[in-house]
C-alpha cells in the first residue's frame, strides 16, 4: 500500500478487512456527532495512515450532525495536511458536501474561497464537493471552481474538472456539453472525463 501511495505515508500495514473487523467490533463505542471533531483531529495527527481512514469513516457516520461554524475549519487543516487524494476527496464528498446539502448559505461563502487558495488540495475540493448532488448541484458554484482552474496543468485540478463534470452529466448533459464546448481551453484529460458518458445521456 505504501508503494501505490507513492511513498507519502507510513503504513501499519494492518489488512483492510482485519482494519473494517477491528472498527466494528468497536463502532458503537465511537465518539458521536461534535464530539467525533476532536477524535478525528488525534487520529490526523498520528504517523500512520490507518490512522487517518479511520478519521474518515468516523467522519462519514457524523459530519450530518455538525453545523459549520465548528466543522469548517477543521475541514480545512484536514484537507491541508496528511493531504492526497485518497483523504481529501472523502473529505471534500462526505465532510464539505454534507455540510453543503445542509447549511448552503453559510458553507458555500468558505468553499469559494478555496477556489483561489494557493492550496490545490482545497481548489480540488471546492471542484468535486458537489458531487452526487445531482438535481440539487448549484451550477454557479460548479462553473466558478471549475473556470477559475481551467488552464491549469496540475494532474489533480484536470483530473477534478473531468470528474465533476461527468458527475453532473449524469443528471444534465446538456449544460456539461454547452459548458465543455465554451471552454476550448479545457485540457484533453479533462474534456476526455467529462465526455466519457455523454454520448448516449445525450441521445435518452
Amino acid at each position: 500500500m505504501a508503494a501505490y501511495m507513492k511513498g507519502h505515508f507510513a503504513f501499519l500495514g494492518i489488512p483492510k478487512p482485519l482494519r473494517a473487523e477491528i472498527q466494528r467490533r468497536h463502532w458503537a463505542e465511537r465518539p458521536r456527532k461534535s464530539n467525533a471533531i476532536a477524535c478525528i483531529h488525534e487520529l490526523w495527527a498520528q504517523p500512520f495512515r490507518e490512522a487517518q481512514y479511520l478519521a474518515c469513516d468516523l467522519l462519514k457516520a457524523e459530519s450530518k450532525y455538525w453545523a459549520p461554524t465548528e466543522a469548517l475549519t477543521s475541514l480545512e487543516h484536514w484537507i491541508t495536511t496528511q493531504s492526497w487524494w485518497d483523504s481529501v476527496d472523502t473529505l471534500a464528498v462526505h465532510g464539505v458536501g454534507v455540510l453543503l446539502r445542509r447549511h448552503p448559505e453559510a458553507g458555500w461563502p468558505v468553499v469559494q474561497q478555496w477556489i483561489y487558495a494557493e492550496n490545490m488540495w482545497l481548489n480540488r475540493t471546492a471542484m468535486i464537493c458537489q458531487l452526487g448532488f445531482r438535481g440539487e448541484t448549484r451550477t454557479e458554484w460548479l462553473d466558478e471552481a471549475l473556470s477559475a482552474h481551467v488552464h491549469s496543468t496540475e494532474f489533480f485540478h484536470r483530473k477534478a474538472i473531468g470528474w465533476a463534470l461527468r458527475d453532473y452529466g449524469k443528471t444534465n448533459p446538456r449544460w456539461v456539453r454547452q459548458w465543455v464546448d465554451a471552454h476550448p481551453e479545457l485540457s484533453g484529460l479533462s474534456r476526455r472525463e467529462a465526455l466519457r458518458l455523454l454520448g448516449s445521456r445525450e441521445e435518452a
